[in-house]
């Protein structure tokens, strides 16, 4: 990996866009060369899409990270998890 690779790799890409722009995504790909990427929410569906549109356009896999704390619009949802810590003392 280049030094350009390699400090990218210490950062994680916001993806606060909707929608799925594979263009845009390998533009900002080619840019930044993240280590990871924080999804902000959606259905299922384009979650997915947009996840797996990632991952094929970068070179080294991504990590996928979330805002579970505050719960998700489909499947499990992961409420209020820090709340209870805070509540227990935690």
């Amino acid at each position: 990996m280049t030094l350009e690779e390699k400090l990218g790799q210490l950062f994680v890409l916001l993806k606060a866009t909707p929608g799925v722009d594979e263009k845009a995504i390998q533009s900002g790909l080619k840019q930044s060369h993240p280590g990871g990427l924080h999804w902000q929410g959606g259905d299922k569906e384009t979650v997915y899409l947009q996840n797996t549109t990632y991952q094929k356009n970068s070179g080294i896999p991504l990590l996928i990270a979330a805002d579970c704390d505050r719960g998700a619009k489909e499947g499990r949802l992961f409420s209020g998890c820090m709340s209870e810590l805070s509540r227990l003392g935690g």
